[in-house]
């Protein structure tokens, strides 16, 4: 079974950076709605070379 649940998602990049926590965010807003978009590129064939 998979967490779906976003709030225990974390995420680091290829330069160490992290994305905050709840400490510095703070906790579920409810003032008005947010959207977050993800974007994310797998790949799964080796690439083909044409000359």
């Amino acid at each position: 079974m998979r967490d779906l649940c976003s709030d225990t998602w974390v995420a680091m990049d290829a330069l160490g950076r992290t994305m905050p926590g709840l400490e510095e965010v703070g906790p579920i807003k409810q003032d008005q709605r947010r959207v977050v978009g993800m974007f994310c590129v797998t790949w799964h064939i080796v690439p083909r070379i044409c000359f």
